[in-house]
């Protein structure tokens, strides 16, 4: 089934990747908020050092994140005893979502 010259795995993917990449910026951006607003607390803005903490805590926390939802990704997608072609396309866009997420959130609290 082909509309407009591409088919339905074809607008599948370009839906999921687009629509995974705006959110993937708007988490990114929360992060970003979040541990700013953690580094200008009192006891992490005392010093410089106290101010880089935040950034290898930030990126655990993420990284704790990540894998709680792939948890839930991996028992959501094998419900049915099988991992069609949407839930693998699914499963590689939140993972690169989630990668996005913490690179963004990392690399500006670290110059900030």
């Amino acid at each position: 089934d082909k509309r407009h010259g591409i088919t339905y795995r074809q607008e599948t993917k370009l839906r999921l990747v687009s629509s995974g990449l705006i959110m993937a910026h708007l988490t990114g951006f929360s992060a970003i908020s979040a541990g700013g607003a953690l580094q200008q607390s009192p006891w992490f803005r005392a010093n410089p050092l106290t101010s880089v903490l935040v950034v290898p805590l930030a990126i655990a926390f993420l990284v704790a994140l990540g894998k709680i939802t792939e948890c839930l990704r991996k028992h959501k997608t094998m419900q049915d005893g099988d991992k069609d072609w949407q839930e693998t396309l699914w499963d590689e866009q939140v993972k690169e979502g989630e990668n996005d997420v913490v690179s963004l959130a990392g690399s500006f609290l670290l110059v900030q």
